[in-house]
């Protein structure tokens, strides 16, 4: 949103009563009543207002509220803010206390306060100064009219209308008219009999004076629709100028468009590309779309970052072959459960024959060391058989002086000779092995 001000060049002047019922030279100066917008017509600084854009405003009820209330306040210039400080300082100058719409012209009504604001705006308009009219609102463009900007109508807040001077703009000026003929009755009522010639002399005066001012506004008029006329030639040059500036960069952009496409190549190749591209674009699209593409490529990044760590491509592709290679021999014994069930009976025939063997080698081992079968059973496949048989054959040397020292403790021998048997045990490795297996 953002604020619109602009000034309109209506054809009607404005008048200035004096008396009227609002009117009381206290409180309120002047009523001003004129032309304050144009309906359908285009604002001085460039802004085209529709005829629909300003029955919205006067149908608006609370512009409608506030025009009853007198409430639709007023200042001299766009600058002043209207705030509670406004109204406490006097800036506010006028109320504006009617608008509407007469025959396709925008009408407008204000009352000039006794503030020091209105007394100024007052004198300047009595002066005969040229003054115009601005709305102050807020609002958006929608589109152009004739190269113009359009107001939205909808965005369109109307605030007021404000009084403002500007030498440059030299149309929609209000004229000061006097209201001569109430002045001529009020000379003829108080002129004494004595002064009656004096009276209709200056009832001459002022209808001569009348008659010039009105000539010197007609042509003032006519001077100021020429230099209307001149503005809209002006008006159409530089449209005309910017119509063909933009026609310009219009054809320069295309002109880079083109090099451009030169350097992407041939006519020809960019068709292919496009066909290439929409058959792409078709493919996609019947796949699920651009997000579960994205998808997709990123699993198989991810599945490629895992076979990059088993190995390249080629190796992946051998090892593939081999396991094929591999099943397919497989595959010639039987299913999986039968080639299970052949293993588990393999098992179970090598257990068979291992037990036979370790059987028919303690067997010979017993007969070759001259011991029982359970002896050797007892560390069989505990230890390698040389120390087996090392274990059995110190076993045999041992034998022989324990059974002489116990012998010799049953007769009495002395305690010295129990010891030394002890001595040759602990340091006899036989000794130590039947500890460890009992």
């Amino acid at each position: 949103m953002q604020a619109v001000r602009d000034i309109f060049e209506p054809d009607l002047s404005f008048s200035i009563e004096e008396a009227s019922g609002d009117v009381d030279g206290k409180h309120i100066l002047a009523k001003v009543r004129g032309e304050f917008f144009v309906p359908n017509g285009v604002s001085r600084n460039k802004r085209y207002y529709s005829q629909e854009l300003w029955e919205r405003v006067c149908g608006d009820s609370e512009v409608k509220k506030r025009l009853f209330e007198k409430r639709m306040y007023g200042t001299i210039g766009h600058n002043q803010s209207l705030d509670d400080d406004a109204l406490l300082q006097g800036k506010v100058s006028h109320i504006i206390t009617g608008m509407g719409i007469n025959e396709g012209k925008g009408i407008g009504e204000a009352l000039i306060l006794d503030t020091p604001a209105g007394r100024v705006l007052n004198t300047i308009l009595r002066a005969g100064s040229k003054v115009f009219v601005s709305s102050r609102a807020n609002g958006d463009y929608k589109g152009e009219r004739n190269g113009v900007p359009m107001v939205d109508p909808d965005a369109y807040k109307f605030t007021t209308f404000d009084f403002v001077v500007d030498p440059g703009f030299t149309q929609a000026s209000p004229n000061l008219a006097e209201s001569f003929i109430k002045l001529l009755e009020e000379l003829k009522n108080s002129a004494e009999p004595n002064f009656k010639g004096e009276s209709e002399m200056s009832q001459q005066l002022l209808e001569s004076l009348a008659k010039e001012n009105g000539s010197l506004k007609v042509n003032l008029d006519e001077a100021a629709k020429e230099v209307v006329s001149l503005k809209d030639s002006n008006t159409a040059l530089a449209e005309s100028n910017r119509h063909i500036k933009s026609e310009a960069d219009r054809m320069r952009s295309q002109l880079k468009m083109l090099e451009r496409y030169k350097q992407l190549g041939s006519p020809e190749e960019l068709d292919r590309v496009l066909s290439e591209a929409e058959k792409q674009g078709s493919k996609i699209k019947a796949i699920g779309g651009v997000a579960k593409c994205s998808e997709a490529l990123d699993k198989s990044a991810q599945i490629l970052t895992k076979y990059r760590k088993i190995g390249t491509p080629a190796e992946i592709t051998e090892a593939l072959h081999k396991s094929k290679a591999t099943v397919q021999a497989y595959a010639k014994f039987g299913k999986v459960s039968e080639i299970d069930a052949a293993f588990v009976q393999a098992e179970s025939v090598v257990r068979v024959h291992k037990a036979d063997k370790s059987k028919k080698r303690i067997s010979e081992l017993a007969r070759e060391l001259k011991v029982s079968e359970d002896a050797v059973k007892k560390v069989y496949g505990k230890m390698p058989e040389p120390e087996l048989k090392e274990f059995f054959k110190s076993l045999g040397e041992v034998r022989g002086p324990a059974a002489t020292f116990r012998k010799s403790g049953a007769t009495g021998k002395s305690v010295n000779e129990s010891k030394e048997f002890e001595s040759v045990m602990s340091k006899s490795r036989a000794a130590r092995l039947m500890e460890s297996f009992g």
